[in-house]
C-alpha cells in the first residue's frame, strides 16, 4: 500500500492513519485472503480496523492463535 514497514505500529489505524479507501481495503482483503488462504465475509470486514485487529483476525481464521 506504499507504506514502509518501519512506519507501521501495532496501533496503526487502516482508515485514519493509512487513509484506506474502498479500493485500498479491497486490495488489502485480496492480499489477506490469498496469502493466508482464508475467506473474509462482508460482516467480518469491520473487525479489520488496526494492524493489531487484522493480526488477531488472521490468527483466529487460520487457527494460529
Amino acid at each position: 500500500m506504499g507504506v514502509h514497514r518501519e512506519e507501521l505500529s501495532i496501533n496503526t489505524d487502516l482508515n485514519s492513519d493509512l487513509f484506506f479507501d474502498s479500493d485500498d481495503m479491497n486490495i488489502f482483503l485480496f492480499f489477506l485472503e490469498t496469502t493466508f488462504k482464508i475467506d473474509i465475509t462482508e460482516p467480518e470486514i469491520p473487525q479489520l480496523q488496526t494492524v493489531n485487529t487484522a493480526i488477531s483476525f488472521i490468527e483466529k481464521k487460520t487457527g494460529l492463535q
